[in-house]
């Protein structure tokens, strides 16, 4: 295994910001190239999902991003070198900018609020700096709240677009049975520090929330200003218990999140609880 600190021709900030953020996760982040860490980074991947060993990522398909200059790194433990997390990206390229699309992020279950993500992500960003790159863009599914306020809060990223059913049907445990809709996220990796959330008075109207029996419920219709958004606390248990709760607040959230972004509304923010906080159209629109 290659063992590598943040790299050292990022800016001294990433760099920091990359090594204070694995110290409090109690984590050593590398990038991995030899095919036996490969090998063991696939495997935990499959089990997070829940899939057959390689349907995530193969250890074939990670030696040769490894091999090619992607980025593919994981989270260790300070204390007992188990592994934690794997995180990988490729680059891409969109209107003439080059960039690093990060595909997969996957952190165990139980050791989710530790900020082991965050340590992760912070050494990506500092990776990407270091080769002149000044954008990390990826997909998430927005249905998973946690996923949304770490992405749109904790990091300051921009969901710029809503994909339908983005993989088409998919296997794995978590996602299987459900239409895989999906945001495209932009972070700009030379921006300030994320702002707060506009918060309820600046979104007076709740267009869906959370009703009485866990489903959504529309409470008022898509005004001309701004609004919110809710999606369920935790869509993983509901797809287990209540899958077509699930398929409701897919087919409700698709509705409303992804019409009110075809329209050019922004995601000013993203609360805690699970609400998106939506900005009126753009003046002529």
């Amino acid at each position: 295994m290659r063992r590598s600190q943040p790299p050292a021709a990022a800016p001294g900030e990433a760099v920091e910001a990359a090594r204070t953020a694995a110290e409090r996760a109690g984590v050593v982040v590398r990038e991995v190239e030899a095919p036996g860490d490969l090998r063991r980074a696939c495997r935990l991947l499959a089990e997070i999902w829940g899939a057959d060993e390689g349907r995530i990522l193969s250890p074939e398909l990670a030696r040769a991003l490894s091999h090619a200059g992607g980025y593919l790194a994981v989270a260790e433990s300070r204390a007992g070198g188990s592994l934690e997390a794997v995180l990988t990206g490729f680059l891409g390229a969109s209107g003439g900018e080059l960039y690093l699309h990060s595909h997969v992020l996957g952190v165990r279950a139980p050791l989710r609020r530790r900020g082991i993500g965050l340590a992760l992500k912070q050494h990506q960003r500092a990776w990407a700096l270091a080769r002149s790159l000044r954008l990390i863009a990826w997909t998430f599914d927005p249905l998973v709240a946690r996923n949304a306020y770490f992405n749109v809060a904790r990091l300051g990223g921009e969901i710029v677009r809503y994909y339908v059913d983005f993989y088409g049907p998919m296997t794995d445990a978590i996602n299987r049975g459900d239409e895989s809709d999906r945001v495209l996220l932009a972070w700009r990796l030379d921006a300030g520090p994320p702002a707060d959330p506009a918060g309820e008075a600046a979104c007076p109207v709740t267009v869906l929330a959370v009703g009485s029996d866990g489903g959504p419920e529309r409470r008022a219709a898509v005004p001309a200003g701004a609004f919110a958004c809710h999606v369920p606390p935790d869509v993983d248990a509901l797809r287990a218990a209540r899958p077509e709760l699930a398929a409701r607040w897919r087919a409700e959230v698709r509705a409303v999140l992804g019409g009110a972004l075809a329209e050019g509304r922004r995601v000013a923010g993203v609360t805690r609880d699970g609400r998106y906080l939506l900005t009126p159209p753009p003046a002529g629109a």
